[in-house]
């Protein structure tokens, strides 16, 4: 039995390192004058894999191009309508003091007046490896991200949102809202050497049409996907005959003729046989891309 005149003494040790450091790093403020980016026009979706290795690369249209025909960047549509959509910190009301709960949250709301294939382009990339996004200002300025090795990366993304395409209304056009939501990260900007904000646009899905086929003469068009915009530009080595296995075949390439019908021929070609575009087509400011390969019927 434990005598009751001597104390019971219990040794804890508690760490509590909730606080961190006693001291926080704050920085000199410099001059009143302030130097502020234009409004967003576009933006361009990246893979976080994806960096450009330096500032001086980022600023060059070979750069862009190299990562667009590579799909590690995609360039996306006008912004009409922009507003924020910030989440705001969470904070407890103390008797003396208040306390942070819960960080605030970066968000912006994008409208987009987009046709169907475009609102169906733009979805396909919610949820994807498309995590990081370069926005471009209406002053031709690039919102980044610069990594502790001075590579240049996208604004990291928690969530890329697609709505929605709302019809018109009496007064108005079909649009698209997408709701963004940023990751924590220090905001950098840029001037690139060339014009992303009005002259810069993503890759083009081509569609092939068969005009006639035969044993030896394949005969077609190619047109932009959607709109239907015929393409008159390609050249030798765009096009490739498949046979049923999936196996190139040797083919001449002619054409366009006035009508915009390119001619493949070769010998041996039959039904269940196949023609595709070949990789990215890159036509100076101008990239394609086959949606499908065109199935080919022999009369």
């Amino acid at each position: 039995m434990k005598n009751k005149n001597i104390p019971f003494i219990c040794l804890i040790t508690v760490i509590n390192e909730v606080c961190g450091s006693d001291t926080k790093t704050v920085k000199n403020t410099g001059g009143r004058k302030q130097c502020l980016e234009g409004a967003v026009r576009v933006y361009a979706l990246a893979k976080d894999t994806f960096s450009f290795t330096t500032l001086a690369e980022a600023k060059t249209k070979t750069a862009w191009d190299t990562a667009k025909e590579a799909k590690d960047v995609v360039i996306f549509y006008d912004v009409e309508e922009l507003e924020p959509s910030n989440t705001e910190a969470v904070i407890k009301n103390g008797r003396f003091r208040d306390f942070d709960i819960k960080d605030a949250i970066k968000g912006v709301n994008y409208t987009h007046y987009l046709s169907t294939c475009s609102h169906e382009a733009l979805k396909s990339y919610q949820n994807s490896e498309y995590t990081r996004i370069f926005r471009i200002t209406e002053k031709n300025e690039v919102l980044c991200e610069v990594q502790d090795d001075g590579s240049i990366k996208g604004e990291p993304l928690t969530s890329f949102i697609v709505g929605i395409r709302d019809d018109a209304p009496a007064d108005g056009t079909p649009s698209t809202k997408v709701n963004l939501k940023f990751d924590a990260y220090a905001l950098s900007i840029f001037e690139p050497s060339f014009n992303i904000a009005t002259d810069y646009e993503g890759i083009y899905n081509v569609v092939m049409t068969q005009v006639s086929a035969s044993s030896t003469v394949i005969k077609l068009t190619a047109a932009t996907e959607c709109s239907g915009t015929k393409i008159t530009t390609f050249a030798d080595g765009d096009f490739q005959v498949l046979d049923a296995s999936g196996d190139p075949v040797a083919s001449t390439f002619s054409g366009p003729d006035a009508s915009g019908v390119y001619t493949l021929t070769g010998t041996g070609f039959a039904t269940g046989y196949t023609v595709e575009i070949v990789d990215v087509v890159v036509e100076t400011d101008v990239m394609y891309e086959g949606a499908e390969a065109l199935d080919i019927t022999v009369s």
